[in-house]
């Protein structure tokens, strides 16, 4: 059987593509013209697809779209009598109007997110796909058997934690795990008479997770209003020493990250450490262009806001559960490493920051490197990159694109090892003192 998914976020297409893949020979795409192009390109090369699984919410064509003109495209065929691919709807939620719809536009049946190997076992006995006995050998390809030892169930465990993450974040049930010693130096600085807004800011700097929530604070209608704010000392002059305080309190209330477990307790860490030192060298890099210092060092800052919340999320719910032995925190990371730039994106998107500072995010790790790209885009993305070199990153090799970004920027070598030298001197004694 030749099966076909679509869907445009990545964990749940891979967590599908793991799952069908008992069943027959998969190709997955990211997107609903990606799917109107396979299923062209199969039809072309007499190699039909049996199955198409497609996500109803895809950003560039919408599933119900694709269903519309793969249906259509099969009306063409020769002869016109050749059965029709069965095609699967997948939802992220029971939406009644949109499953009638498919199924008068000619779809065989529908799956709502969250997707399980049971559900997709049932639906393709249900459909005629396969039959029960089948069925079971299909599953039995795809091994769970050994629960202890088993790496394949291992990933797919983690497949669906981070799939869970992603559709608690659209429910809005996420909290972002703020970073113990660092709200202590906030709480002790607040208590202080008279104590100038640049010298809390100094302090909230050192937490990505406080930095980012008062921004967002004073960047919503009480204070601000959107835009308003672009700094942290901006922000703590719009939103007050007194509610920062109280912005502060809600945060160890809901979101202290309390650590458990030594290996993630390490991980987390280093997370933080990178961050700081990243804030580090983009602040360097813009002074020597002119740039805005303070928001440059608050998008370093920021720029793993992604990582921090997943990889804290997933572990949590990992950890949480019995049956997901043979999981190691190099998994946890190589799953999200792909994930995390779009995802810190989407979070500057919901809180309603700017968009220049979204898209810097988005791109931190593969920034879109033509001749138009923002020099923001550039100082963060090699910022990031160069934390590689004085051991502040969870990586070490330096990609290629480097030296690309480097030219975009002017930048030698040598302007490099110019600034590497304050970067590390900085890094070393931010980190230091924040992490010690």
């Amino acid at each position: 059987m030749r099966i076909l998914i679509a869907d445009d976020e990545l964990v749940s297409r891979k967590l599908m593509e793991r799952i069908m893949t008992g069943y027959g020979e998969c190709v997955a795409v990211n997107g609903g013209q990606a799917a109107l192009d396979a299923f062209q390109a199969a039809k072309e090369q007499e190699k039909p697809f049996d199955l198409i699984t497609l996500d109803i919410s895809m950003p560039d064509v919408n599933g119900l779209d694709v269903l519309y003109q793969i249906r259509e495209m099969e009306k063409e065929k020769d002869p016109p009598t050749s059965p029709r691919c069965v095609i699967i709807m997948v939802t992220s939620s029971a939406d009644k109007d949109s499953i009638v719809t498919a199924v008068q536009a000619g779809c065989n049946d529908y799956i709502a997110k969250p997707i399980d190997r049971d559900t997709i076992y049932k639906k393709l006995i249900k459909v005629g796909l396969v039959t029960p006995s089948e069925g079971s050998a299909a599953k039995d390809r795809t091994p769970n058997v050994n629960k202890e030892t088993n790496p394949l169930l291992a990933k797919e465990n983690l497949l669906t934690a981070v799939r869970d993450v992603f559709e608690d974040f659209k429910k809005g049930k996420i909290e972002l795990p703020a970073f113990p010693s660092t709200i202590q130096h906030i709480q002790n600085i607040l208590k202080l008479p008279g104590a100038a807004p640049g010298e809390i800011s100094l302090h909230i700097l050192r937490d990505p997770v406080v930095a980012m929530m008062l921004l967002r604070a004073a960047n919503q209608a009480p204070h601000g209003g959107p835009g308003r704010a672009k700094s942290v000392e901006q922000a703590l002059t719009l939103v007050g020493a007194k509610d920062t305080g109280t912005l502060v309190s809600e945060i160890v209330t809901k979101s202290l990250y309390k650590p458990d477990n030594k290996q993630v307790d390490c991980v987390m860490s280093k997370i933080y450490r990178h961050s700081l030192a990243t804030a580090c060298a983009a602040r360097v890099i813009a002074r020597r262009f002119g740039e805005d210092e303070e928001t440059l060092f608050f998008l370093g800052l920021t720029h793993d806001i992604g990582k921090i919340l997943l990889f804290h999320a997933v572990t949590l719910s990992l950890t949480g559960k019995n049956n997901t032995p043979g999981i190691k925190m190099d998994s946890i990371l190589t799953m999200i490493q792909s994930v995390h730039a779009g995802f810190g994106g989407a979070l500057f998107q919901r809180w309603g920051f700017e968009k220049s500072l979204m898209d810097a995010v988005s791109a931190h790790e593969a920034p879109d490197l033509s001749a138009g790209v923002s020099r923001t885009v550039l100082i963060l993305y090699l910022a990031n990159m160069l934390t590689r070199r004085i051991g502040f990153s969870l990586l070490k090799e330096e990609p290629s694109e480097m030296g690309e970004a480097m030219r975009l920027l002017d930048l030698e070598e040598t302007d490099i090892e110019v600034m590497m030298a304050e970067i590390s001197e900085r890094a070393t004694h931010l980190t230091g003192e924040v992490l010690k």
